[in-house]
């Protein structure tokens, strides 16, 4: 019976793997459709002379394939939908670890993929912002514009990426005008416009002082001269004194934490308001309300983690000149915006129906259903060296001590500390070192976690032997007694 449970666990373990491999190239990316909206809100198809949007080349087999798609589909899934496909990988162990093992080295396992999982989905996300992405790229008709973010974070509050990183990010991306509006401070935009005056960036990249008012509803500060705490002063004030301080601010995804109705939240001396967040549209309300208030249209990424630049603002070309000129756009209604998801933007009504994380995940999940099957045989070089180290680690039986919960818990802990080394020194590493010393920490940190990981499985196995033991001699003895 044992011999045929752990054959049963093998067996479906192949049938998984093999189905990773061999799944059909159905799911081949989308093509991506790239779209501009006008001065005047007029959404249409973008003609190649003015832009056009591309797509990175995911069929090269290389080392690092396995880490690459794996960093694809957790910047398509986000950090809750990584968590339910690691809740999903979870339940699989747990299935196999049952047919194999029992209920007690089920949780075991179980408990031993989490805590590998949703540090690792954190790490890969963070390395996704690293990778190269969807982008989009003016034509000769678009000399007259300049790409603008102008909503993004930093580490310093819901982003993953340092000032410097996030002002480098969007350089490299062509962005001629950033704006780093982390939530309810400044202390993220002054640390990366220190650090891009420091650079010799050509041509250059106007980076502006910025702050995302996180209350009710949230709004963004374009060249804001100080942090603004939400609710003190209230929204009419905040925007009018923002504005005599020779700033601008916007109404950040109107589709959601609105205290009232769209039209009520515009208030007087908002400049704009976003109608594309990321792969959010706003539709037709958002563009009516625009227009029937005088406020200019917006697009951003609302940029966190990731590779993928899916949204931009453009900007007549001489607001890159000055932090003057950007509010001047903005308040005169000089913008434009390109957006380019796979499948179209997700409307606003849609977004509010899913915001569980089933589409994230999905989306994740397409993500690595769209590499082609010679890269994910990459991926078992990646699952024969996690095996090898693991049965090279577990080779021999360990004794069981006396006490066996401290030992366990020293190499269990040992591993989750490893596993969190990756992420929290993440940016100190990158701007030391580079980018290529991140995938170097994450083998460095999986050659010792293997080891302490399955060194803890032993240590649970012989405390399980010794307990049965235990038990065994128990009813011998009582036996005896009975007998005498």
């Amino acid at each position: 019976m044992k011999i045929a449970g752990r054959l049963a666990g093998l067996g479906m373990t192949f049938v998984v793997l093999a189905a990773v491999v061999m799944l059909p190239p159905v799911l081949a990316p989308r093509p991506l459709e790239l779209r501009v909206i006008d001065e005047a809100g007029h959404d249409q198809r973008c003609p190649p002379s003015f832009a056009h949007a591309t797509t990175p080349d995911r069929s090269a087999v290389h080392a690092r394939a396995f880490l690459d798609d794996l960093a694809y589909a957790a910047a398509a899934a986000g950090p809750i939908g990584s968590g339910l496909l690691v809740a999903a990988l979870a339940m699989l162990v747990w299935l196999v670890s049952c047919l194999t093992r029992g209920l007690r080295c089920a949780m075991r396992r179980i408990l031993v993929t989490f805590a590998i999982g949703i540090p690792g989905a954190l790490c890969v996300l963070y390395l996704s912002c690293f990778l190269d992405g969807r982008a989009i790229r003016l034509g000769p008709d678009a000399l007259d514009w300049i790409p603008a973010s102008l909503h993004t974070q930093t580490h310093r509050t819901t982003g993953l990426l340092s000032p410097s990183d996030l002002v480098r990010w969007h350089y490299q991306r062509g962005f001629r005008v950033l704006n780093v509006s982390d939530r309810d401070t400044t202390a993220g935009a002054l640390a990366a416009r220190k650090m891009a005056s420091q650079k010799d960036f050509r041509p250059s990249l106007l980076v502006l002082i910025g702050e995302e008012w996180h209350g009710h509803p949230d709004i963004v500060l374009v060249n804001a001269k100080q942090d603004w705490k939400p609710g003190n002063p209230a929204l009419p004030e905040l925007v009018q004194r923002v504005r005599e301080q020779g700033g601008a601010s916007f109404l950040a995804h109107p589709w959601a934490k609105l205290p009232g109705t769209l039209d009520e939240s515009l208030v007087d001396g908002l400049d704009g308001v976003e109608i594309v967040n990321g792969v959010i549209h706003g539709g037709t309300l958002v563009r009516d309300a625009a227009k029937k208030h005088e406020k200019c249209l917006l697009g951003t990424t609302d940029y966190k983690y990731g590779p993928h630049v899916n949204v931009i603002t453009l900007l007549p070309a001489e607001a890159a000149k000055s932090p003057a000129n950007v509010v001047r756009a903005l308040r005169h209604r000089h913008t434009r915006i390109l957006y380019a998801v796979p499948g179209g933007a997700v409307t606003g009504e849609v977004w509010k129906a899913r915001r569980l994380g089933l589409t994230s995940a999905q989306a994740g999940l397409r993500s690595l259903c769209e590499t082609p099957r010679q890269r994910r045989l990459v991926w078992f070089g990646w699952l024969a060296l996690t095996a090898a180290l693991w049965r090279v680690s577990t080779w021999k039986k360990v004794a069981a001590p006396a006490r066996l919960r401290g030992p366990r818990l020293l190499f269990f802990g040992s591993a989750i500390v490893l596993l969190a080394l990756p992420l929290a020194l993440g940016w100190q590493f990158r701007e030391r070192f580079g980018t290529v010393a991140i995938p170097v920490l994450l083998a460095m940190a999986s050659v010792a976690i293997v080891p302490l990981l399955a060194t803890s499985h032993m240590l649970g196995r012989a405390e399980l032997s010794d307990d049965v033991d235990d038990h065994t001699a128990d009813r011998v003895d009582d036996h005896t007694s009975v007998e005498a």
